[in-house]
């Protein structure tokens, strides 16, 4: 599974792998499991992210929210 988008949000992913990771775990799930194919995610610095999962080519794409 390759994640592609925002860097930042990708290195908030990989904080979170390494702090929570059952929560990645259910962030992942949730993305690629939902009928929408996306989850919203808040990171410790009150960030808003988006992961949505590409069904075609198995990406997770990481996206800033404002």
């Amino acid at each position: 599974m390759k994640l592609v988008g925002d860097q930042q949000g990708i290195a908030a992913l990989k904080a979170i792998r390494l702090n929570r990771p059952d929560y990645l775990k259910f962030l992942i799930t949730e993305a690629r499991s939902s009928t929408l194919h996306f989850v919203e995610f808040f990171t410790d610095d009150e960030e808003k992210y988006l992961l949505k999962f590409r069904a075609r080519t198995g990406e997770l794409v990481v996206e800033r929210l404002p």
